[in-house]
């Protein structure tokens, strides 16, 4: 269980803090890897069906309250880990009126939480102050479904507090089927009952054919008739999507509904074909997509994801490389390398990639990718051969399985020591060397390579690194300051590699070096005076801040405060400067783009 919520058995979680136990902010059922509603957090939620998490079912009710208290011991009202939720629910309603007996209406649900935490602490022999519970709960209370009714409560206080009824049912996430990402005529934030007759919508539609949300609108209306069988709505919504082709057969977003809607009645065969219809007619990326997600077979999967590339790779020949059309392609190709991996082919795996990187062909996939992307998926294909899988970081943590990029930052290869590197370290060396060769475009300047296959470069070091070959990464680093100066990453590396040989003195004199290479750089002054912090060296910063401060007005030799001249700077009102400081003129401009490493050095 999480420490905050354990900690209210502490007699300073009210003493001290003034916490309440019936404070929302340590007694509730949010999951954490579920998202709020974001129309729940800006106004009101008004799907019924609404998959995604409210405060109105994550808020306890009272009898919810206890429930969350007693599982920390659910032997005290004779139930176990293995008891289900409406065991413990009737349990807790049992043990709370032979608790109280008559005097139950008479206490508040505060007042009978902070009586029941008591008895929690007394049964698990817990000694004040020391009672915070740190075991792991298996059971707590489940948030309820959208749109129950709380139970009806004897206590008055209890009553206002109830939202929820006792959880008694599996997860939401689990038992609800993911509903159709669509507005619905049901749903008022949108629509107003006068826009929502179907007979209204038919001459909207004949007079605008070509209206696609129209159509949508009309076929999810018919979808949710309530008049009809299941069957019966979906054959009309189908029927009205295949009329909405007839005059947009190009249109993807109907294609997408309605190879969406068609899956649910046709066989896997029928699927098949309408999606090869679909692509043949709006050859578009979501499209492709949704005939992905609708292949059931590895074989499929990877044939279909094979010519999601080849269309992404024909999409970008025809214009210039985009940084959408790169993200793209890197994603399909990624998808099918999970592909193979989560199906054991793990040599087949290593196979896709090298074979889009290393590609001897004139236009091969790399070229269609962004300097940027290709070192990206350089550090996927090292790291794939290293740890035999992708970075978790690039993808949802709650996906199964093979799942669509979330996250492209760059990220550092798990090496803590030597034995943590699987492969030979000449092969690594080399295989970093060809990513940089590979990533490295004529048409850029050094800098603008440098900063492009800085993820490569980085995790080299760190490789230079755990191999305490130091000289190597030192060498390296130098060589790419002299193309970026002002890159803190490169100066924090060049640091650590110091440091790791023991020469921390040599480190802080490249530091200082720094501030003198890249005057007036805020972000280069702010990482130094951390570094010097970390180092044990703050006596050192207060004349760096004021020659640093100092710098950037017409008068350095002024005998005003540096940090009223940084508060002026920052537009900060300050008593103690009669006349403004007149900030140099031609550092304006760079002073406004390094405004948040000023208000770090500020704080």
């Amino acid at each position: 269980d999480s420490t905050p919520a354990a900690g209210r058995f502490s007699p300073y979680y009210r003493t001290k803090e003034k916490f309440s136990l019936s404070s929302v902010t340590y007694s509730n059922t949010i999951e954490p890897n579920k998202c709020f509603c974001r129309f729940d957090l800006t106004g009101t939620c008004n799907d019924d069906g609404c998959r995604w998490q409210h405060m109105r079912n994550c808020t306890l009710s009272g009898n919810q309250l206890f429930q969350d208290i007693l599982s920390y011991n659910l032997t005290l009202i004779g139930c176990s880990e293995t008891s289900s939720d409406e065991e413990v629910r009737t349990a807790t309603e049992s043990y709370m009126k032979k608790l109280f007996g008559p005097n139950k209406d008479r206490m508040g649900v505060d007042q009978k939480a902070v009586l029941l935490v008591s008895k929690v602490n007394e049964s698990k022999r817990h000694v004040p102050p020391y009672t915070t519970c740190k075991d792991t709960r298996r059971w707590k209370p489940k948030p309820s479904a959208p749109g129950s009714n709380a139970p009806e409560d004897d206590s008055d206080d209890e009553a206002a507090a109830a939202n929820l009824t006792p959880a008694g049912r599996d997860d939401l996430s689990k038992s609800i089927m993911p509903a159709v990402d669509v507005v619905t005529s049901e749903d008022r934030r949108y629509f107003i009952s006068e826009t929502d007759d179907i007979s209204n919508l038919e001459a909207s539609i004949l007079e605008s054919p070509r209206d696609t949300q129209l159509w949508i609108k009309l076929a999810f209306k018919y979808l949710n008739q309530s008049e009809a069988s299941a069957a019966e709505c979906l054959e009309a919504a189908l029927n009205t999507l295949s009329r909405a082709l007839e005059s947009n057969c190009d249109d993807p977003e109907v294609w997408s509904h309605y190879l969406s809607l068609f899956s649910r009645r046709g066989s896997q065969e029928e699927v098949r074909e309408m999606c090869e219809m679909a692509v043949e007619h709006a050859a578009d990326h979501r499209v492709w997509w949704n005939y992905l997600n609708l292949e059931r077979s590895f074989e499929g999967k990877d044939y279909v994801c094979e010519r999601l590339q080849q269309f992404l790779q024909d999409e970008a020949a025809a214009a210039s490389v985009t940084e959408k059309l790169s993200f793209q392609l890197m994603e399909a190709l990624l998808y099918r390398v999970q592909l193979s991996l989560f199906t054991g082919r793990m040599e087949s795996a290593l196979a896709v990639l090298q074979a889009s990187l290393k590609s001897a062909q004139d236009h091969s996939m790399a070229e269609s990718l962004t300097a940027s992307d290709r070192a990206l998926l350089w550090l996927c294909y090292i790291h794939l051969t290293e740890f035999d899988q992708l970075p978790a970081s690039l993808y949802d943590p709650a996906e199964s399985g093979p799942g669509r990029l979330v996250c492209t930052k760059s990220f550092q290869l798990p090496w803590k020591t030597q034995d943590d590197i699987s492969t030979p370290p000449d092969i690594l060396i080399a295989l970093f060397k060809d990513a940089i060769n590979q990533c490295s475009e004529e048409s850029m300047t050094d800098a603008e390579r440098t900063l492009a296959c800085m993820p490569l470069y980085t995790n080299l070091i760190l490789l230079y690194k755990v191999l305490q070959r130091f000289d190597d990464g030192v060498d390296l680093c130098v060589s790419l300051l002299e193309f970026c100066p002002d890159s803190c990453t490169l100066r924090d590396a060049l640091a650590d590699l110091h440091i790791s040989r023991g020469n921390g003195e040599q480190a802080v004199s490249m530091w200082l070096n720094a501030l003198a290479d890249c005057p007036h750089n805020a972000q280069v002054f702010y990482h130094c005076c951390r570094f010097l912090m970390a180092q044990d060296k703050s006596s050192a910063i207060p004349p760096l801040f004021r020659g640093f401060i100092l710098s950037l007005c017409e008068d350095e030799q002024s005998q005003k405060t540096p940090v009223d001249v940084l508060r002026h700077i920052l537009g900060f009102s300050s008593q103690n400067l009669l006349i403004s400081p007149i900030i140099k003129k031609e550092l304006e401009e760079q002073l406004n783009q390094q405004t948040s490493f000023l208000h770090l050095l500020h704080w």
